[in-house]
C-alpha cells in the first residue's frame, strides 16, 4: 500500500516539478509494490498498481525514449485489463481502457500509424460502453474527444471523408457536454475542456474542405477562452485556407503570444512567410519550430523548401536528409531531396532520390517530372519521356510536364510529336512562353516558316522579359530563312 501511495505522490509531484526525475522514482515505487502485489495472491490491488505504473511510462513517453516507455505503458495497461474486466469491474475497465486509447495514440505517432490508430479508436469505444452520457458525462466527453483526434488522424492515412465524418459525430458527442454552474473553478476547467472541443471539431472540418465552418468554431472556441492557443492555431489554418493570408499571420502570432512553444503556429506561420515570398522572415519561424520539436518532418521540410528560395541548396539537402532521418518513409521529403539534388546537377542521386519518392507514393506526379528533368539532363531522352508520360497519366493538367516531354522529343528529333506537346503545355498555360519558343523551333524544322514566325512573335508578347534573346534569335532565323 505505502509503495503504491508513495508512486502516486511522485506522479503528482512531476506535474510540479522535476518531471524525469519524479516519474522515474514513480516507476520504481510501484514496481516494488509490485513485487508483492501479484496477480495471485492480490489481483484488485496488482491490477490497480499495473493501472498507474502504466500511467507513469505515459508520463515518462513524453520526456524521453517515446516509444520505449509507451509500449512498457500498454504492458502495463494490459496486465490491468486481466483483472479490470467490464464485468467485474466495469468503471476500472473503462479508466484502463481509456488509458490504454491514449497510449496507442502517442505510439501511432512513432510506427505502424494505421495499427496503433485502431487499436486506440478500439480502446476509446470500449471505454465508452461503460462512460455513458447519463452515468459518467464528464469522462464520457474527455473520451469521445480523443477519440475524435485519433478517428481525425486515420482519415490521413485511408478512407478520408469517412473517417472525418467519425470524427466530427465523436467532437459533437464531446460538445453535448458543457458547463457546469454554480461552481467558478470547475466551471472554468470546464471552459477550456469545451473551447478544445470545439477547435478540435473545427479542425476536422477544415480537413473537409468546410473553412467557413471551421472558422465559425474557432470563434466560437476563441469566445469560450480568449487565451486559448489551439483555437488560435485553427483560425490561423482556416484562414490560411481562405486565402486570407495577413488575417492568418495574426491569427498564428495571437496563439503564439498565449503559449510561444506552440511548434504548430511557428510551422504554419513559416509556411505562409515563404507562400508571400517572405522568405528571411520564413526561415526564422521554422527555425522557431524546430527549437520546440526538432522531431517533426513538417518543419524540416518547409525550412529546406525555403532555403531552396535563398539559393542555399546544401542546407536545404541537409534540412531534407534531416527529415528522412525522422521518417524514411515521408515521400514529400525524398521528392524534395530529388529536386534540390537535381538543381545542385547531382542527377544520379536526383533520379536515386525520386525512385524513392515513387516507391513510397507511385501516384506522385511531381516525382515522376522530377526523374523525367533529370534523366533528360543526362541525355537519357527515352527514360525521361517515359517517365514525363507516367506524370501525365496521373496528372494531365500540368503544363510544365507536356513543356519538357516535348523537349525531350525534340531532342529524339521527333518533332510533330513535340510540337503536338508543346500545344498542350500551351493549351493549359497559354504564358508558358519556352513552349511558344519551342513550338517555333519545331515548326522551322517541319518548314512551316509562317507558322513559326506567328509562334516566335508570341512568345515576345508573352514573355520579353524572360526569353528576348531566344525568342528574337529564332524569329531572325525564320526571317533569314
Amino acid at each position: 500500500m505505502t509503495q503504491n501511495n508513495l508512486g502516486n505522490a511522485y506522479n503528482d509531484l512531476s506535474g510540479v516539478r522535476d518531471k524525469e526525475e519524479n516519474l522515474n522514482k514513480a516507476i520504481q515505487a510501484h514496481e516494488e509494490a509490485l513485487k508483492i502485489r501479484t496477480i495471485e495472491n492480490n489481483p484488485i490491488d496488482y491490477a490497480t498498481t499495473q493501472n498507474n505504473l502504466g500511467i507513469a511510462y505515459y508520463g515518462l513517453s513524453g520526456v524521453r525514449n517515446k516509444e520505449e516507455n509507451l509500449n512498457k505503458s500498454i504492458q502495463a495497461f494490459e496486465e490491468a485489463l486481466k483483472i479490470r474486466t467490464i464485468e467485474k469491474y466495469p468503471i476500472n475497465y473503462a479508466t484502463t481502457q481509456f488509458n490504454i486509447g491514449n497510449a496507442y495514440y502517442g505510439l501511432s505517432g512513432v510506427r505502424n500509424k494505421e495499427e496503433n490508430l485502431n487499436k486506440a479508436i478500439h480502446a476509446f469505444e470500449e471505454a465508452l460502453k461503460i462512460r455513458t452520457i447519463e452515468n459518467d458525462p464528464i469522462d464520457y466527453a474527455m473520451t469521445q474527444n480523443n477519440l475524435g483526434i485519433a478517428y481525425k488522424d486515420l482519415s490521413g492515412v485511408r478512407d478520408k471523408e469517412e473517417n472525418l465524418n467519425k470524427a466530427i459525430q465523436a467532437h459533437e458527442g464531446a460538445l453535448k457536454i458543457t458547463t457546469i454552474e454554480n461552481d467558478p473553478i470547475y466551471e472554468s476547467i470546464q471552459n477550456n475542456r469545451s473551447a478544445n472541443r470545439i477547435y478540435n471539431k473545427g479542425s476536422v472540418l477544415g480537413d473537409l474542405g468546410r473553412y467557413e465552418e471551421a472558422l465559425n468554431a474557432s470563434n466560437k472556441a476563441i469566445e469560450i477562452d480568449p487565451k486559448n492557443p489551439g483555437a488560435w492555431t485553427n483560425m490561423g489554418n482556416a484562414l490560411d485556407s481562405l486565402g486570407r493570408y495577413e488575417e492568418a499571420l495574426n491569427a498564428y502570432d495571437k496563439a503564439i503570444e498565449f503559449d510561444s512553444k506552440n511548434g504548430a503556429a511557428w510551422c504554419n506561420k513559416g509556411a505562409i512567410l515563404k507562400s508571400l515570398g517572405r522568405y528571411e522572415e520564413a526561415l526564422n519561424a521554422y527555425d522557431e519550430a524546430i527549437k520546440i520539436g526538432s522531431e517533426h518532418v513538417e518543419e524540416w521540410n518547409g525550412k529546406g523548401a525555403t532555403l531552396i528560395h535563398l539559393d542555399r541548396y546544401e542546407e536545404a539537402l541537409n534540412s531534407f536528409n534531416k527529415a528522412i532521418e525522422i521518417d524514411p518513409e515521408n515521400g514529400a521529403a525524398w521528392y524534395n531531396k530529388g529536386s534540390v539534388l537535381g538543381d545542385l546537377s547531382r542527377y544520379e542521386e536526383a533520379i536515386n532520390a525520386s525512385n524513392k519518392a515513387i516507391e513510397i507514393d507511385p501516384k506522385n506526379p511531381g516525382a515522376w517530372y522530377n526523374k523525367g528533368i533529370d534523366l533528360g539532363s543526362l541525355g537519357r531522352y527515352e527514360e525521361a519521356l517515359d517517365s514525363f508520360n507516367k506524370a501525365i497519366e496521373i496528372d494531365p493538367k500540368i503544363a510544365l510536364v507536356w513543356y519538357n516531354k516535348g523537349i525531350a522529343l525534340d531532342s529524339l528529333s521527333r518533332h510533330e510529336e513535340a510540337l503536338d506537346s508543346f500545344n498542350k503545355a500551351m493549351e493549359i498555360d497559354p504564358k508558358i512562353g519556352g513552349s511558344q519558343y519551342r513550338n517555333g523551333t519545331d515548326l522551322n524544322e517541319l518548314g512551316r516558316d509562317e507558322s513559326a514566325l506567328n509562334a516566335s512573335n508570341r512568345v515576345t508578347e508573352i514573355v520579353p522579359e524572360i526569353t528576348p534573346a531566344i525568342a528574337w534569335n529564332n524569329k531572325g532565323m525564320l526571317y533569314l530563312n
